[in-house]
């Protein structure tokens, strides 16, 4: 729903964007679930005076909160948050001369963005990996590598479980369930929506699970504006 950003804060739903999500959530025949990588917290922030009626997946799928309810933490996560934040440290003393790397911290996960890195300084991702890859040998944890960015985040989590605890909450089984994304975290979530209709937000032919492309951002509201007229 929203396009690449040098920084990562600045990346936020635009107004018709929102407006489009605030008509689907009030959708009786629609069940609708903002699935992301952002904490929860940010999703609630954009999308204020709809908290309440809104289905949110945050953190990659280790956050959950359900229409009428208060978001939670998985409790497989709550046991490795020290331990990541104790990664994140080290990560950040090796970077700490370089400050065109960015890490965002998301509570129950950490990123390392390097979008603005010139080149000279991409030596560091080998660090970065090296260092990660040690407590993945030993921690419950994965290593996501996304447009520019490193994720650290707990192991056996992912969109694609996330979803389908949505699908067993509202008991959906014949229902079309249809999947958006645009980063390789989403294929998680395509994989698991097989039998559903899976689209891909992307300009260009790449590997993936998803069946139907999408070319950007603006496509997407006019997706979601053909749903929400078709459901009047």
């Amino acid at each position: 729903m929203v396009g690449i950003k040098k920084k990562p804060q600045d990346a936020k739903p635009s107004k018709r964007t929102k407006s489009l999500v605030k008509k689907l959530v009030k959708k009786k025949n629609i069940i609708t679930i903002l699935v992301s990588g952002r904490p929860i917290i940010d999703l609630l922030n954009f999308f204020k005076g709809i908290g309440n009626d809104i289905n949110l997946i945050g953190s990659h799928g280790a956050e959950i909160k359900y229409k009428g309810e208060k978001p939670y933490i998985l409790e497989s996560v709550k046991k490795i948050i020290k331990k990541l934040r104790k990664i994140r440290d080290e990560i950040e003393l090796i970077l700490k001369d370089f400050p065109c790397f960015y890490i965002e911290d998301k509570k129950v996960s950490f990123a390392i963005h390097y979008r603005n890195c010139p080149k000279e300084y991409l030596g560091n991702l080998a660090k970065i990996r090296n260092a990660i890859r040690e407590y993945e040998k030993k921690l419950p944890i994965n290593i996501i590598e996304g447009k520019k960015v490193i994720e650290v985040k707990p192991a056996n989590i992912d969109k694609g479980r996330a979803v389908n605890g949505f699908k067993d909450k509202y008991g959906l089984s014949n229902e079309i369930t249809i999947c958006i994304g645009d980063d390789v975290t989403d294929e998680h979530m395509f994989e698991s929506n097989k039998e559903g209709l899976n689209i891909k937000v992307i300009n260009k032919n790449i590997k993936t699970n998803a069946s139907y492309y999408i070319k950007n951002v603006a496509e997407v509201q006019k997706f979601l504006e053909g749903i929400n007229q078709a459901f009047q």
